[in-house]
């Protein structure tokens, strides 16, 4: 079976389709000051950090090692620090 087939009977994309969206949903619901922004395609997610809303003075770099101790992948990209996410397979939903 090629990775296409399995792609397309497991209904892959459409899976990860609405997990993400349940990602950037669940996100949304927060309401902090220091997300400034969700937005992303299937898992792959990503958050804008509002870094002077942070109390303790922590920076887009410094949560992202927060959420590496807690297993899920992220990392500041640009100048303007974004942080994207991956969900871990074990917060997946099964079918």
């Amino acid at each position: 079976m090629t990775a296409l087939d399995v792609l397309i009977e497991e209904g892959l994309a459409e899976r990860a389709q609405r997990l993400g969206e349940q990602f950037r949903s669940g996100i949304r619901s927060l309401r902090s000051p220091l997300i400034k922004e969700v937005r992303g395609r299937g898992l792959f997610n990503a958050i804008v950090i509002d870094e002077s809303a942070s109390s303790r003075g922590r920076t887009a770099w410094q949560f992202c090692l927060l959420l590496k101790s807690r297993g899920v992948l992220a990392k500041p990209t640009h100048v303007n620090m974004y942080a994207c996410f991956l969900i871990p397979k074990g917060l997946r939903n099964r079918r």
